[in-house]
């Protein structure tokens, strides 16, 4: 999954989909929920967390940046 698109109007990458079709909702509330989940997380003072954070050099990133540094990170913990 190494080409995740933005998540423009009425598309969002298959994972979104799949998400959204598994929890019975709008792909629109995933990204909705992941936003939050972004803004909850950049404010938490927890090593692991400030560490993941300080990659996206203190700006607020987009949930496509974040799915894709999640799926990297898991596809090299699986390998």
């Amino acid at each position: 999954m190494s080409s995740l698109r933005k998540f423009k109007r009425g598309t969002s990458s298959p994972l979104i989909r799949e998400v959204a079709r598994r929890q019975g909702v709008s792909e629109r509330e995933v990204i909705t929920e992941i936003e939050k989940a972004i803004k909850y997380g950049m404010n938490s003072k927890e090593p692991e967390a400030m560490a993941f954070w300080s990659q996206f050099n203190g700006r607020t990133p987009t949930v496509e940046e974040v799915v894709k540094v999640m799926v990297n990170k898991a596809q090299k913990e699986i390998k």
